[in-house]
């Protein structure tokens, strides 16, 4: 991800919006495939940050759950993406002007 300018423009191996998540834009970022194992990290890129990615949510062993792992991502991804708000609030003392949350 150090090698992004911002959040990715299109879809590939490595990066995939997470469909199931409608309040915020997140990406799946996957790695080769190893046998037995499947780590998931999903990311969130604030639009007002574009030097910022938000680590939203990483999973360990995504490979025992499968695809069921997907439907409970936006709850998960939204309550770090609320916290990234609220700390960048708290740096600013409240003035930073940010678009409003979902």
């Amino acid at each position: 991800m150090s090698s992004l300018d911002g959040e990715p423009t299109e879809e590939s191996a490595t990066f995939k919006i997470v469909r199931q998540c409608k309040a915020h834009t997140v990406w799946r970022v996957s790695h080769p495939y190893v046998k037995g194992l499947a780590v998931r990290v999903i990311a969130w890129f604030p639009p007002e940050h574009k030097d910022t990615v938000v680590v939203a949510l990483f999973s360990g062993d995504k490979s025992n759950i499968g695809d069921i792992f997907y439907n409970s991502v936006e709850d998960r991804a939204k309550v770090a993406i609320q916290a990234w708000y609220r700390e960048q609030e708290e740096k600013n003392d409240g003035t930073n002007e940010l678009p409003s949350r979902k």
